[in-house]
């Protein structure tokens, strides 16, 4: 039995894991930031001179982990920011590349005529 995709399935499986990870990770990170940072201003607020943060711990745990979870946001959403960026979006200079619709062979964006095939290219404008 052949299929088309063999690994779509467990690529899209993977995405939405990376995806739910990284929305758990970035909500339990902000969290724990948010946290330390009250403790910290609070401590540094009052008026006894002993007073220390005891939750600045949270701050060291929260920021590694917004980064991984940001890792993992990127990861699960990189594909699509790929597939729905316009050639609008590509930097200034950059050659854009097409295909020949009949023998695929890739040409730049400005061209006429395929150099593989010399089908020409059918105008968009």
């Amino acid at each position: 039995m052949t299929t088309d995709n063999p690994g779509f399935h467990s690529q899209s499986v993977r995405r939405t894991t990376f995806r739910g990870a990284g929305v758990v990770a970035v909500s339990v990170a902000l969290v724990l930031v948010a946290i330390a940072l009250v403790d910290f201003v609070s401590a540094m607020a009052s008026q006894d001179v002993d007073a220390r943060p005891g939750k600045i711990w949270m701050f060291f745990v929260g920021v590694p982990l917004l980064v991984m979870g940001g890792f993992c946001l990127n990861a699960g959403y990189g594909d699509v920011r790929k597939r729905h960026a316009s050639p609008d979006d590509a930097a200034p200079g950059a050659v854009v590349a097409v295909r020949c619709p009949s023998c695929a062979a890739t040409a730049n964006e400005g061209a006429r005529f395929c150099a593989s095939c010399g089908q020409p290219f059918a105008r968009t404008s």
